[in-house]
């Protein structure tokens, strides 16, 4: 009869550590600031403040290569960018998760 509370007690603490664990590495994955990407543009959406990009994978959000719309930042300008340009942009994740470009550049190479 003495062992059952023990044995829970072991299983409660073992629950605990996994559970803080799985916190921690969630924290751990979450990149801080600004995110670079590489990619090519496929419309600009500038009433919108959009651009459609296909882009390379991006590690540090462990996202696969894909073809998406993103927000642009008000700051960023999208004079001079159109369909085709191959660019390197810095993404800012926002507090209702979602990524916005926040700078963009035609790439030289």
């Amino acid at each position: 009869m003495f062992q059952q509370p023990r044995i829970r007690a072991q299983f409660f603490t073992i629950g605990a550590l996994l559970a803080l664990f799985v916190a921690s590495a969630a924290v751990q994955a979450e990149p801080v600031g600004l995110v670079t990407g590489e990619g090519t543009i496929n419309k600009v959406l500038a009433s919108e403040r959009k651009v459609n990009v296909s882009h390379a994978a991006i590690p540090a959000l462990k996202w696969p290569a894909m073809t998406m719309d993103l927000g642009v930042a008000e700051a960023v300008s999208l004079d001079g960018i159109e369909a085709g340009d191959e660019v390197t942009f810095q993404l800012r994740k926002e507090a209702n998760g979602s990524y916005v470009i926040e700078s963009l550049a035609v790439s030289t190479d």
